[in-house]
């Protein structure tokens, strides 16, 4: 019966073992690459979040102004096909027209 109780003391101790300190500070290093590995994956995802910082937004309004700058360019081929319709042009098509008429009662 004793040999038994001698076995049973050394299981006892083989799980004291797990309060000595080599043992916890293992536990700690264990934990502190766990740490190390979610503070890695935090920093991959703050430089997807950097869409969100002003450079990249700024960047993002750049060019929605070069498209307005388009929109723009196009409105001034609008100016000069509306330039048709303005007082002077169509007074020269009047005059034109007029020469024609002219050259027809000659006829």
């Amino acid at each position: 019966m004793e040999g038994k109780r001698g076995a049973g003391q050394k299981e006892s101790e083989g799980l004291d073992r797990r309060k000595t300190r080599s043992w916890t500070e293992g536990k700690r290093r264990a934990g502190q690459k766990e740490n190390e590995e979610l503070d890695r994956r935090w920093k991959e995802n703050e430089e997807l979040d950097r869409r969100k910082t002003r450079s990249w937004t700024e960047g993002k309004r750049r060019a929605g102004q070069k498209m307005e700058e388009k929109r723009g360019a196009g409105q001034k081929e609008n100016k000069a096909l509306d330039r048709r319709k303005a007082r002077g042009w169509t007074e020269g098509k009047r005059g034109a027209g007029q020469k024609e008429n002219e050259e027809l009662d000659r006829r």
